[in-house]
């Protein structure tokens, strides 16, 4: 009896995995459909650091602290991070923030680094070149 129980089984699923034809079914069943590819790109590291350093010379910290990974926004919070460049700016008399683009490298899909030349005007101790 168990044995008859076993074929019937096997048979059950045989013909469920098979056509009306008996040819065998792809998948099992009806077959899923072609998997969709979507790939995104990478943001350019040179276009982000240029945003950022643009928002900084309009003093528009929000926009800054936006372009920061979220790893480095959970270590500070938004109005801390503004405070930060705020104080900075009016201690020091930041007049003008200047930059240049040295050179960027794509680390990896998730990670890069931008290297960039910064001079700040101050009206307390001239041109900071860092």
């Amino acid at each position: 009896m168990r044995r008859l129980s076993i074929v019937f089984l096997f048979a059950l699923v045989l013909s469920a995995c098979s056509g009306s034809d008996g040819t065998p079914k792809p998948n099992g069943g009806e077959g899923l459909p072609d998997p969709e590819v979507t790939t995104l790109a990478a943001p350019d590291p040179d276009e982000v650091a240029v945003k950022f350093l643009d928002a900084w010379k309009e003093m528009n910290y929000a926009s800054m602290y936006a372009l920061l990974s979220p790893p480095t926004q959970d270590g500070v919070s938004e109005d801390a991070f503004a405070e930060r460049y705020e104080y900075v700016r009016t201690t020091a008399n930041i007049t003008n923030v200047d930059y240049q683009i040295v050179s960027s490298l794509v680390i990896s899909p998730q990670a890069a680094e931008v290297r960039y030349r910064l001079t700040l005007t101050s009206g307390v101790v001239g041109d900071v070149m860092r």
